[in-house]
């Protein structure tokens, strides 16, 4: 006999952010297993892969972040 207990999926905060060029904002891993991991799935700009903290490139765009944990 097995028991399975089914957790609220990964996620990510802010889903949708805009922020000026060069600035900076903080995305959060939710409802995983920390450690999260933070990279850029596209786009510019440079995120820490152990904070979230996204500085936006110098020029306008879109660019997608990508949180993964432990699991």
């Amino acid at each position: 006999e097995a028991q399975v207990t089914i957790g609220a999926a990964l996620s990510i905060t802010p889903l949708n952010k805009t922020i000026a060029v060069t600035n900076n904002t903080q995305f959060s891993g939710q409802n995983g297993a920390p450690p999260y991991s933070y990279s850029i799935v596209s786009g510019g700009g440079s995120i820490s892969p152990t904070t979230g903290v996204f500085t936006a490139p110098s020029s306008p765009g879109t660019t997608s972040i990508r949180v993964t944990d432990a699991t």
